[in-house]
C-alpha cells in the first residue's frame, strides 16, 4: 500500500519523517495516520511526496512496480542522465522522451515541472 512504498523509498534514501515532514510542510502525525491506517493522502500530496523521493505517484498508489521514473516512460531506455546540464540539453532529451508518453505520462511530467518551478521560487 502507500504508506509501505513511501517508508521503503524513505528508509533506502536515509529521509526521516521528521525531515520529509519539514522538507514538504506535512504534519509528522499525518505520516504516522498514513502509516497506521493505511489511508491515502489526496494526489497533491501523493505527487509532492513521488517528486520528493525521485519516483512516481504510479509507483507510490502501487500502480507500477518499478520506482524509477525512467521506466514509464520506455522500460527498455534506462539510460544514464545526460552529462550536458544545460537547459537545451535537457529540452531536446525531453522532446525526444515525450513523443512516446501518453496523455497521463505527459500531465505527470507537467505536474513534476511545475513542483519543480515552485521550488525554486522559495
Amino acid at each position: 500500500m502507500f504508506p509501505d512504498r513511501m517508508l521503503s523509498l524513505m528508509k533506502e534514501k536515509k529521509i526521516t519523517k521528521k525531515q520529509i515532514s519539514a522538507d514538504l510542510g506535512i504534519g509528522i502525525n499525518q505520516i504516522k495516520y498514513w502509516e497506521k491506517n493505511n489511508n491515502y493522502p489526496d494526489a497533491d500530496v501523493i505527487q509532492r511526496i513521488a517528486d520528493y523521493l525521485g519516483t512516481t505517484a504510479s509507483y507510490l498508489l502501487e500502480l507500477v512496480d518499478d520506482p524509477d521514473p525512467i521506466a514509464l516512460i520506455d522500460p527498455s531506455k534506462k539510460e544514464p542522465p545526460v552529462q550536458d546540464d544545460s537547459k537545451e540539453a535537457a529540452l531536446a532529451v525531453l522532446g525526444d522522451l515525450v513523443e512516446g508518453l501518453t496523455e497521463e505520462q505527459v500531465a505527470e511530467l507537467r505536474r513534476y515541472a511545475e513542483f519543480l518551478i515552485e521550488k525554486n521560487k522559495k
